[in-house]
């Protein structure tokens, strides 16, 4: 698989996450920021410091 396709998936993958937390958790935007894992809620941004490690571990190993 090229590189190029890997990176797709991958986003792919993030868009899905993204769109499920926000209709689950009205979650507007889900980052990784210094290895921290950030939200938009509302407008407000959040600090996820006790995330599920598997999800955690997502975000941070997808982050370009």
């Amino acid at each position: 698989m090229s590189e190029r396709a890997d990176e797709l998936k991958l986003m792919n993958k993030y868009d899905y996450i993204n769109g499920l937390m926000n209709d689950i958790f009205n979650i507007e935007n889900i980052d990784v920021i210094k290895n921290k894992v950030i939200l938009q809620q509302n407008g407000t941004f959040l600090e996820l410091s006790n995330f599920g490690d598997g999800l955690k571990s997502f975000f941070v190993s997808s982050s370009f």
